[in-house]
Parts: C-alpha cells; structure tokens; sequence
C-alpha cells in the first residue's frame, strides 16, 4: 500500500508553517487562503424550530455557467427544543486563586454561529445547516438550490407584508419565486392569504434556487441563505380536502403537521375527521347512547372544537391502504404535535381520544360558543368561523 499525506486544512497548513519556522506563536509571512461558508436556514414560516428537510445542492456560478461543488441532504430525525441558532457567547476568565475576587468582568459578548453539521443537524432537529466542510468555498458568486424532501404542496414564503408596504395587502405574505426573487411589485397571485393560504389549483414546485455572494469570512460567519416554508397540501387528496374545511387560521398548521410526520417518521397519516357541524357533532353524541354504536364523544353539538374548524382526528394508513388501528406510532405524531402546539386527545382524563390533535384558540368550547351566538363569525370559504 502507498501512503499518501493527509489533505490539509488551511488551518493546518498554517500550523505547519509555524512548525517549520521551530515556535508555537503564530506563523510570520505565512497567509491563510481565503475561504467563506454557507448555512442554510429552512423551516415552517411562524414555527422558527419546526426545520424542513432538504437536498441542497450549491453551485460555483461563472457568468452563464454554473458547476456544482457540493450536495448535502438532511433529513432531520428530530425537532428542534430551543431557538438558539445564534448564541452569545462569552469567554470565560478564571478566578483568582486566592479568592479575592468573586470573578472577573467579561468582555462583551461575541455572535457566534451555531450552525451545525448536515448529520448533526438531522439528528439535532436544528434549523441552521453548514455547508462547506473544513475547507469551505473560494470566495464568489454561488446558487443554492433546495429540494425539500417533502414537497406534495410547498410555498417558499417572505414575512407578513407590513401596513407601510402595501395598506391593501397587510398581513399577506409574499411569495418566493423559484428562482429566490421575492416579488417588488404585489399582486394577489404572487401573495398568499392572511392565513397563509392559496387556491389548491396553485402549481406544485420542486425545487427553489437563491443566487448568493460568498465573501472571505471565518467560519463562524458564514453567508446565511433563510428558505421558510408554508404548505397548501399532504400526500393524500383526502386529507387536503378536510384540512381545507378548517378554520383558516389552522389550516396551515395542519398541513403541516401532517407532511411534518411523514417527513420525520416516513409515516402517511390521513385526516378522517376535520370541521363538523353542530347536527353531525349531536349525531356523533347520540352513537352509544340513543343509536347503536360505541359511545366516541362528551360533546354536544357546539362543544366541541371540531365544530368551529380547530381539531383533528387522524389514523395511519400503512402498506396496501390498510389503517394501523393499534395506536402504535401515535408517540411519533405526538412529538410533531407538541411541536405545533397542537393538544393530543389521548392525554385526557375522561374520554381519552387518541386519533384527536386539536388547535388551542385560547378559549373553551363554552366561550367559542358563545361568541357563536353572539355573532362574533367572519365567513371564509363558504363556511361561518368564530373570530379567535
């Protein structure tokens, strides 16, 4: 076997050259070459923890040419429990040894990146990803180009529209072409709703590429390229369907809780139940007590979240079509729900209802009820909503 010298760093190349000149202090005459990094930042618009995995794919741009230098995919395991991404960090100083001082003053504190890794960000669940390796990219023009692993219906979005932007279109959210151009001039094709939503009829992307300048910095200052996401639909038409009789407010939420557990746990869940009305809620109530059936409910018509669009109950649907009723990879969805804030039917004390994830709209059924009569509703698709 032929040995051949490890590739250096040019860190290391560094330390070699102080090496040779026989001293431990810095190397004199020796210059470290220039090099920059990329960290990708993609997560659910409102949810800066919930990351999106992805391929990235990343480009040396020269003039019309454009070769590809490096491809990384993260397929995140986890989710996120902090929103650290950026931290300051302080360095310490010691304490004296004989104690005549409690401590020492700090220097002010220092941004540091806490990029990480694409493995250690997959089993992290953090959102900021590094690309570049220990040796990194030669200053310059660079496309990143995200594939999202799953994308059955996937927006790239920019944050709500501000009143002094566009008085007309405030609270809307501006739509990211493609090719990372975030649209100037605003129209309602190129802005989502309120509610982060589009007609279903919105044309289905696959990939979203920003063009970005790479400067000479230090690692812990890489050039950071922000993708944040909405979803429109799931993997199952069915499931889209119900989702869209929800509240608007929830609608989103629901998406992607759903795409969320397919991409973290390879798991298809359908939506079997979304918004009912108060004569299907009475019904539902009656089964088990005055119609045949298992009694699935305490709640009366207008006592129950499904009635005013915030809940869901949800299955597995495993291979062939079938429906996993034992329950077994509900700690899967229950971990994506906790993430989204969602209440999980299955830790109550009365009528435990595993299938149930509902949206906490910060009032009880009794309340929603109330601003139901009273008239406090907005109608949104053809549907009566209370304002929550």
């Amino acid at each position: 076997m032929v040995a051949t010298e490890p590739v250096e760093t040019p860190t290391q190349q560094a330390e070699a050259a102080a090496e040779a000149q026989g001293t431990d202090d810095e190397p004199e005459q020796t210059e470290q070459e220039c090099r920059g990094w990329i960290a990708v930042r993609s997560r659910y618009m409102n949810f800066d923890l919930i990351a999106v995995s992805f391929t990235a794919t990343v480009y040396k741009l020269d003039g019309d040419a454009a070769t590809q230098v490096v491809q990384e995919t993260v397929d995140y395991t986890a989710i996120a429990t902090n929103g650290l991404f950026v931290s300051r960090r302080r360095v310490a100083r010691p304490v004296p040894v004989d104690g005549a001082l409690e401590g020492a003053p700090e220097p002010a504190p220092t941004i540091i990146s806490q990029a990480q890794i694409p493995a250690v960000a997959a089993a992290s669940g953090k959102p900021l990803v590094m690309l570049g390796g220990d040796e990194g990219f030669e200053p310059g023009q660079f496309r990143v180009t995200l594939r999202p692993t799953v994308r059955h219906g996937k927006l790239r979005v920019h944050p709500a529209i501000t009143a002094s932007e566009d008085a007309a279109r405030a609270g809307r959210y501006r739509i990211i072409g493609t090719d990372g151009v975030v649209p100037a001039e605003l129209t309602d094709t190129n802005t989502t709703d309120e509610y982060l939503q589009v007609p279903d009829t919105t044309t289905v992307e696959t990939d979203w590429s920003e063009d970005i300048l790479v400067p000479c910095m230090p690692r812990n200052m890489p050039k950071t390229v922000d993708f944040r996401w909405t979803d429109f639909r799931t993997w199952d038409g069915v499931s889209s369907r119900r989702i869209r009789t929800l509240h608007p407010t929830t609608r989103h939420i629901f998406f992607a809780f759903i795409n969320k557990i397919e991409e973290n746990y390879r798991l298809t869940y359908r939506v079997a139940q979304a918004y009912r009305t108060f004569a299907e809620q009475d019904a539902l109530y009656a089964q088990g007590r005055t119609t045949p059936g298992n009694i699935v409910t305490g709640a009366v018509g207008g006592r129950s979240n499904h009635n005013y669009g915030a809940a869901v109950d949800i299955y597995d649907v495993i291979a062939g079509g079938a429906i996993d009723w034992s329950g077994a990879t509900y700690p899967d969805a229950v971990e994506v729900g906790d993430a989204f804030d969602l209440d999980w039917g299955g830790r109550w004390t009365t009528i435990v209802d595993r299938p149930h994830f509902e949206y906490l709209t910060g009032m009880t059924t009794r309340q929603l009820l109330a601003e139901y009569n009273a008239g406090n509703t907005f109608t949104y698709d053809g549907r009566t909503y209370v304002n929550f």
